[in-house]
């Protein structure tokens, strides 16, 4: 079997359960909760990707084993077809997993403030009195 340019079969596999700091490390927690982020999305681990100029595919209809219920996986080249790096800054899939969990909580998607309303104001429930 000839590898192709489009065949990524032998590229890295990344789920988000790898970098979510919400699942232990028996649930498929590959890094630190210290450089974990809070349930990383497909569309934020590609956009770290295209930062680093590293290729990658979205596969929306595939699902972590031990977590079916998040579904969606990352597949991404390190090392190009010739041996040399991607991106010489990450050298291996853990580092682009370190970099995926600091970087994304930074995302401008991330940091969207809610707007203060003044007129959402609780009104107190209970009997009214006489």
């Amino acid at each position: 079997m000839s590898s192709s340019p489009d065949d990524i079969s032998k590229w890295q596999v990344i789920y988000p359960n790898y970098i979510n700091s919400k699942k232990k490390k028996s649930e498929g927690r590959r890094i630190g909760k210290e450089k974990c982020c809070e349930n990383p999305n497909l569309s934020e681990m590609k956009e770290i990707c295209d930062h680093f100029n590293i290729p990658c595919v979205l596969q929306k209809d595939k699902g972590y084993p031990r977590d079916f219920l998040t579904p969606g996986r990352i597949k991404v080249q390190i090392k190009k077809e010739d041996g040399s790096l991607a991106n010489n800054d990450i050298p291996n899939k853990y580092q682009l997993q370190i970099k995926m969990g600091t970087m994304i909580p930074k995302l401008k998607s991330r940091n969207v403030q809610p707007s203060n309303n003044t007129n959402s104001k609780k009104k107190k429930k209970g009997k009214k009195r006489r």
